[in-house]
């Protein structure tokens, strides 16, 4: 439920802000007053508001705390949903639309008849539909990448907590199977394995040669002096 309240309250914002600025723009450009959409949203439960385009500062403010509380909750449910279908974001995109399309006939011809039939009946229909299609694709949209990032983060923080496999160093050589092949490199970086030619090269140059006795001075034998 946390996870939905983090990422759905704020895609309802969202929806819910694009939502109002849509209603208020189309109906002010069909002659209805810019102002009209707030003040009818408000008069439902503030009863001093006006049912035109008047400008209200306490009905601006009724109405959009009304407006972007209700947002807030379907952008909630909308996350749950998402929840619930996991999968791609084309499908809760498409779950979306269809939840708010049941929402919005009972929501308008239901629930704000109910509360208030002035309001309802001044609210153009096409203009509220295509506002709660608005909603649906916005709130819908931030519900996906919500629930998709959140998930990756999840997944990342279980990997970092999680202890890294010993690495297996790999098999022996033909010649010798039962020695590892990091260990043979090890000795042969330290110098405890010396090549082959290394050391009949080093033997050679320890091993003293037939004339080394003479060249140091040493007496010779098996060779007659010659006289004088």
């Amino acid at each position: 439920m946390i996870r939905a309240l983090r990422v759905g309250v704020p895609g309802g914002m969202a929806g819910g802000a694009l939502m109002a600025l849509w209603s208020m723009v189309a109906m002010w450009m069909t002659g209805l007053g810019f102002w009209t959409p707030l003040n009818l949203i408000a008069h439902t439960f503030y009863k001093s508001a006006p049912l035109n385009g008047t400008f209200s500062a306490p009905a601006l403010l009724v109405g959009l705390a009304v407006h972007m509380t209700v947002a807030s909750v379907f952008g909630v449910v909308i996350t749950l949903l998402a929840l619930w279908l996991p999968g791609r974001r084309s499908v809760v995109i498409a779950a979306g639309i269809l939840f708010v399309a049941v929402v919005w006939p009972v929501m308008q011809w239901g629930v704000w008849y109910k509360l208030d039939e002035d309001a309802a009946e001044g609210f153009t229909d096409w203009i509220f539909a295509f506002a709660h299609l608005v909603f649906a694709v916005t709130a819908a949209g931030i519900a996906s990448i919500g629930v998709a990032d959140d998930e990756s983060a999840r997944r990342g923080r279980h990997a970092a907590g999680r202890t890294p496999p010993p690495l297996t160093p790999p098999p022996g050589s033909l010649f010798q199977p039962d020695r590892r092949r990091q260990d043979l490199w090890n000795d042969l970086s330290i110098g405890a394995v010396p090549s082959s030619r290394s050391g009949a090269r080093a033997s050679r140059e320890l091993a003293p040669g037939p004339g080394a006795t003479e060249r140091r001075g040493g007496p010779t034998r098996g060779r007659p002096r010659r006289p004088g």
